[in-house]
């Protein structure tokens, strides 16, 4: 059997540690959210390159090809 004192202060940390995962994990899953949603909003408002064609977008150009503006 468990002495009591050992009880409260095990369920005590079982509880803050769990609290912690928890948040971990929803503090991951809105980064993810945010950053797929600005992306997405990111690539419909960039401006198409002019040399690749409208497949790449102009950042992605200037990225992929130095000395091209």
């Amino acid at each position: 059997m468990i002495p009591k004192p050992a009880r409260v202060l095990l369920t005590g940390a079982s509880l803050i540690l769990g609290g912690v995962f928890t948040l971990n994990i929803i503090s991951s899953a809105t980064i993810g959210a945010l950053r797929f949603a600005t992306e997405s909003k990111r690539r419909g408002v960039a401006v198409p390159c002019r040399y690749f064609g409208s497949g790449k977008t102009r950042h992605a150009c200037i990225l992929h090809s130095p000395g091209i503006e």
